[in-house]
């Protein structure tokens, strides 16, 4: 299993919340269980090569600028760095 982080609307996570709720379950399972419905997932067979990371990912800084912290403003360096 891998673990992700996800930026939602709050009307968005309102729902996703009340959901988790109501089933008694937490908001991960839900989050799962909708992607599960939602998406074509194949099981992978025994033999099955997991896909490597490319060797570039992590290799490098960021200059952040005005941007600071990247991590939470990283749609407005998208949108910043295609307008160059």
């Amino acid at each position: 299993m891998k673990r992700t982080q996800l930026q939602l609307e709050d009307p968005v996570y309102d729902a996703l919340r009340r959901r988790a709720y109501e089933a008694r379950t937490s908001i991960a399972g839900v989050v799962r269980e909708a992607l599960k419905a939602y998406l074509p997932v194949r099981p992978q067979t025994a033999g099955a090569r997991k896909s490597r990371r490319p060797s570039f990912i992590g290799c490098c800084r960021t200059v952040q600028g005005s941007l600071k912290p990247v991590s939470e403003r990283h749609d407005e360096a998208l949108a910043r760095a295609f307008k160059h």
